[in-house]
């Protein structure tokens, strides 16, 4: 299994899916990152552990779709999560920010059906669909 590390500098910009469907990459520590683009680890099935969220302030449309991940927590400077970021993982706790966070897309927990508990911290919203 492959473990991605990228750097503590933050990269510039790396492009839409730029490990998705990635079956060998089992872990991710995410370095210096502050935004993950559309579909990241999208369909990354064996990756169940994640570094370094405590730096993201934007979590793209799918960036983690269809991933193992179990476990998420959000820093309080999220700005935005993308349409189905965490849509078919097995996430089962989740608290959002305590400060809003400006854009929720829909379906964020699509066919997420493990997830029992989430507090939407600050959030006013429940976007369309979060839970289809």
């Amino acid at each position: 299994m492959i473990n991605v590390v990228l750097p503590n500098n933050p990269l510039e910009e790396f492009g839409e899916g730029a490990f998705s469907i990635s079956p060998t990459i089992k872990s991710v520590v995410l370095g210096g990152t502050t935004k993950l683009p559309k579909d990241t680890f999208k369909n990354c099935a064996a990756i169940d552990a994640v570094n370094g969220l405590d730096r993201i302030i934007s979590f793209g449309e799918s960036c983690f779709k269809g991933t193992s991940i179990t476990n998420f927590i959000f820093n309080d400077n999220v700005e935005m999560i993308g349409s189905r970021a965490f849509a078919l993982t097995k996430i089962s706790n989740m608290k959002l920010p305590e400060s809003p966070v400006t854009e929720l897309g829909n379906a964020i927990f699509e066919k997420c059906t493990s997830l029992f508990h989430i507090d939407f911290g600050g959030s006013t919203i429940i976007p369309q669909n979060t839970f289809s």
